[in-house]
């Protein structure tokens, strides 16, 4: 990977080890609230493919991360490196808004979204917006807890939304995200070809009303593609867990109410039902993965419409056992009896 330039300014410099799976031409490693800001006002206006690695930590904001480009250059966000990203981890780089602050708002006029591995926690308004006009968001492995929304923020955990491009959002975790207007843990809105909801669990949110969705929403003109995700008990206040207002194909999901729109002739493998989630002690449970007796171990599509990743959301195989896993965590079944 090429490095244009060497440099660094306050906390922020460009890292030579590669991210997972990205080949961006300008790259920050950010350790800072202030480093990544100004690795995001960087970006906006450098003609370059701009990749941002957050160190592993928990960075307590307080004003609203933003990036803000009309470039045709693309912007990739990643959490889970170690402290000067020459390695990636795994690790949790939470983005806390303290309950008083947007974590991260991402605006791109021509250019494509990733966001992968990171954690927005706390956030007023929401967790993560990502708008674009006619290209791709993609947001995977990150993780959502205790967002806040309200007045006109269509969710308050992740809000996603294009005018004419393509969205994937996959092996996310939305938990305990509460809305008091609109939708609880995820609006996405695509005028695109396709939209893809693959592998995720939605658990606890909390919608404003019972128009809304407590888990997750869609709309726009859209085809999506809704596969292997867990909504459940995400209908306080009368909310469903899912609502469409668009053509859905939903495959081996497992939702506990719907709404809107209804699935179409090609939809299959959908289950209701209780997951069965492992054991976890503490107030705030992030595992959210599945004991060995759930029905939705190897009830999973392999090959789901908007493509499967490798790994789960604790960097597990996707595949372990006949079939993917329903969710955004996949169960060591293979161990199951205790033997190596």
């Amino acid at each position: 990977m090429p490095l244009k330039t060497i440099f660094m300014l306050a906390a922020v410099a460009i890292c030579a080890a590669g991210a997972p799976a990205t080949a961006f031409a300008f790259r920050f490693c950010a350790n800072s609230q202030a480093a990544i800001q100004f690795s995001l006002t960087a970006s906006q206006d450098n003609s370059q493919d701009d990749e941002i690695d957050i160190p592993t930590g928990t960075y307590s904001l307080t004003s609203n991360l933003v990036f803000n480009s009309t470039e045709s250059n693309s912007l990739l966000v990643v959490g889970g490196w170690n402290s000067d990203c020459s390695q990636f981890t795994g690790g949790r780089s939470v983005l806390d808004g303290q309950s008083t602050v947007a974590p991260l708002t991402i605006n791109s006029d021509n250019g494509d979204v990733l966001v992968q591995w990171m954690t927005f926690a706390a956030g007023d308004r929401h967790g993560l917006a990502v708008v674009t006009h006619n290209n791709l968001i993609q947001i995977d492995h990150n993780r959502f807890y205790l967002n806040h929304g309200g007045g006109g923020d269509a969710a308050a955990g992740l809000q996603a939304s294009t005018i004419a491009g393509v969205i994937r959002i996959r092996g996310n975790l939305l938990y305990l995200n509460t809305s008091t207007a609109y939708n609880g843990a995820m609006s996405v809105n695509s005028n695109g070809s396709a939209a893809y909801i693959v592998g995720n669990t939605f658990a606890d949110n909390t919608a404003g009303s019972p128009v809304f969705a407590g888990g997750l929403a869609v709309s726009g003109a859209a085809h999506f593609w809704v596969s292997n995700n867990i909504i459940w008990e995400n209908h306080t206040n009368g909310a469903p867990d899912f609502t469409s207002n668009t053509v859905n194909t939903l495959i081996n999901n497992d939702i506990g109410t719907t709404a809107g729109t209804a699935p179409d002739a090609s939809s299959q493998g959908n289950q209701s039902v209780d997951p069965q989630f492992a054991a976890c002690s503490g107030f705030l449970c992030f595992s959210f993965e599945l004991t060995r007796a759930s029905p939705l171990v190897d009830a999973g599509v392999d090959a789901p419409a908007g493509g499967a990743l490798a790994v789960d959301l604790n960097r597990k195989p996707r595949i372990v056992g006949a079939h993917a896993d329903i969710g955004a965590f996949e169960v060591d079944v293979l161990f199951a009896n205790g033997f190596d």
